[in-house]
């Protein structure tokens, strides 16, 4: 997915399907929405606390904020 992406460097997800996850907004402060396939976890998972891993956020080159 990130390869589809654009991406020409990333990290490995993770090894374990039911804990990938990738979501994406269209614009800053809208809805998350899953981005693979068969994604087992909510996409605002992190939105309402979760104690593992890190959550990235990413904006497109010369995007305005």
């Amino acid at each position: 997915m990130l390869a589809y992406a654009g991406a020409q460097i990333a990290m490995e997800l993770d090894i374990n399907p039911e804990w990938v996850q990738l979501d994406v907004a269209s614009r800053a402060g809208r809805r998350l929405h899953a981005a693979i396939h068969g994604q087992n976890r909510p996409a605002n998972q992190f939105l309402l606390g979760w104690a593992r891993d890190f959550i990235t956020v990413l904006a497109p080159a010369g995007a305005g904020g």
